[in-house]
């Protein structure tokens, strides 16, 4: 679920150039969904991530680019980049735990 309170995202609409709508560690996958439901709504470009907490992590969700120069020249070729991806596995959630865990000790 999300803590964000109702129309807090519409109120954020105005000033995006995208939405995150691939999140390659997401648990469920609703929530990848629903964030590309609001992305199309309102004409916003998709954001991928791998948010990689893990080596094995790292690629799952790629947003290639076309080449750019400025800021401006971003939120253009944003809109038209193109994106491949596929969900983390759960177990990575755990892997996460266990390292908190371990710095938590390392810190004492």
């Amino acid at each position: 679920g999300s803590s964000w309170k109702t129309g807090t995202l519409e109120k954020l609409v105005p000033f995006l150039d995208g939405i995150e709508a691939l999140t390659a560690r997401c648990i469920d996958l609703s929530f990848n969904e629903k964030a590309g439901a609001v992305a199309d709504e309102h004409g916003l470009a998709w954001m991928v991530g791998s948010d990689a907490h893990t080596v094995p992590e790292i690629g799952r969700a790629v947003l290639q680019l076309p080449d750019f120069n400025s800021a401006d020249e971003l939120r253009q070729v944003v809109k038209t980049a193109s994106f491949s991806g596929e969900l983390s596995n759960k177990i990575v959630h755990l892997q996460s735990t266990v390292a908190k865990v371990i710095n938590q000790f390392r810190r004492r």
